[in-house]
């Protein structure tokens, strides 16, 4: 039996509310397996039916998890229907390892997600810093320079995602560096070559 059909079943019975957190699960199951098409179709069908800021294991929404596994039309869809309904799908949530939407995104070279996130009005957590000491800028300067996690070209785009992020008049000049066990204050000067 197809996985939607079997949550529309369940649906059948459940109250508004309770319709919407089953298929937040099931966004969220989706995206973990990286099924693009089913990700798509529940976000178009079920646009209004489905919790986009709803949270699963380790942390993880289903923003975070499209953008970890590199799904660039998925994210596109959860930040336009996130939009379309007032809902800030966790932007401001981070995981297990203290990885944001944003963090992931800039990892990953999604330049249009990046600079997607950061035109919403809502606050996407750019000081978070993971367990190993990275922030969004670190992540996104780290892509620009070194072509990501991902062997392709599209890093040279992140020189717009660095520049978005440093135009913020919030962003702290301090970061910090995992070393070992503990944690140090490290200022990063980003040479203008870089950025």
């Amino acid at each position: 039996m197809n996985p939607i059909m079997q949550i529309k079943e369940i649906s059948i019975n459940l109250n508004i509310y309770e319709q919407k957190i089953v298929m937040g699960r099931y966004l969220i199951d989706m995206c973990k397996q990286k099924e693009k098409i089913e990700c798509m179709r529940v976000l178009t069908i079920y646009k209004n039916s489905c919790t986009l800021d709803q949270i699963g294991q380790y942390g993880y929404s289903a923003l975070m998890l499209a953008c970890k596994n590199g799904m660039d039309d998925v994210c596109m869809k959860i930040l336009e229907n996130s939009q379309e309904t007032y809902n800030n799908c966790a932007l401001n949530k981070h995981n297990s390892m203290g990885e944001t939407c944003l963090i992931l995104a800039c990892e990953n070279n999604m330049e249009q997600v990046c600079m997607k996130i950061l035109e919403t009005p809502y606050d996407c957590a750019m000081e978070q810093v993971t367990k190993y000491g990275t922030t969004a800028l670190i992540a996104a300067c780290n892509s620009y320079q070194f072509g990501g996690k991902q062997d392709n070209f599209k890093n040279i785009k992140m020189e717009n995602v660095c520049m978005k992020i440093l135009s913020y008049p919030n962003i702290c000049s301090i970061n910090y560096l995992y070393y070992g066990n503990s944690f140090s204050r490290k200022i990063f000067v980003y040479d203008a070559s870089i950025i």
